[in-house]
């Protein structure tokens, strides 16, 4: 299919001639195969039949008006397309984003801030209330599982080896919190006194540093399935980008539960 455009425009100076006269008006032609995406997606079956049917030429150009709208129209509609493409792939872009400038932040106040020591003691409380939680949901303490709890905490951080889980009987859930986040802090006092202050201050920055970043790496590469998957989701009368915006953010509060128990730990 072709169709002519003529122009006449003034051209740049350093494309003059000698004398210093204008260009002539160009003239340009295009072409557009009936095999091409566009035309088989919006029509070209139809044209190529009307080909057939008035005995054209494959290659003889076909100039009417008709075919011009017909292609106006296919890249209309095209262009709607890809507009609406790329206006979902900025919303769930604009999902990551948020997220990467709240992990950049975070990697901003670890390498600013002089002592992480505050957080720190926040991140080791609130690990083993976490894990105490896991394992004390029932409502009646004989349906707690006290053993596994003191094997759960062991992993956190190295709890006394005489320390007999049935002295936690009778207690309450937040008694066995504060009694175990006690032991935690005691660990964590012996740990500061025994390497320095100072060292541990630095050790903890990279602790950090390197618990953010290695947990942020695999997080981005959970969204991109995530992403890749989340448009099956329509089948099910569901907005995928409203699925996958509820279920990032879920994740992001996995991430940060996480990040907090590789510090806790190695800390």
């Amino acid at each position: 299919v072709g169709t002519e455009r003529h122009e006449s425009r003034r051209i740049d100076n350093q494309l003059r001639g000698r004398s210093g006269r204008l260009g002539d008006p160009g003239s340009s032609r295009f072409y557009l195969s009936m095999e091409d995406e566009l035309m088989r997606r919006f029509g070209g079956e139809r044209m190529g039949s009307l080909m057939d049917r008035l005995g054209l030429e494959e290659d003889m150009p076909i100039e009417a008006g008709i075919v011009s709208k017909a292609i106006e129209s296919a890249q209309t509609r095209v262009e709607g397309y890809n507009f609406d493409t790329r206006k979902h792939v900025l919303q769930y872009d604009e999902v990551v984003n948020e997220q990467r400038n709240r992990i950049y932040e975070q990697r901003r106040r670890i390498l600013t801030e002089p002592s992480l020591q505050t957080s720190i003691i926040d991140m080791i409380g609130q690990e083993v209330e976490s894990v105490v939680a896991q394992f004390t949901e029932g409502e009646y303490h004989d349906e707690w599982h006290l053993g596994d709890l003191t094997q759960a905490l062991r992993v956190v951080f190295p709890m006394p080896l005489d320390f007999n889980p049935d002295s936690w009987k009778g207690m309450g859930r937040d008694q066995i919190t504060e009694n175990a986040v006690k032991m935690a802090m005691e660990v964590y006092a012996a740990k500061e006194q025994a390497v320095g202050a100072d060292l541990l201050r630095t050790v903890e920055k990279q602790l950090m540093l390197r618990a953010v970043d290695m947990r942020w790496i695999h997080h981005l590469t959970d969204l991109d399935h995530l992403r890749e998957g989340i448009g099956l989701r329509a089948f099910a009368q569901v907005d995928p980008l409203v699925a996958y915006k509820r279920e990032a953010f879920n994740m992001y509060a996995d991430l940060m539960n996480d990040i907090r128990g590789d510090i806790v730990k190695h800390i």
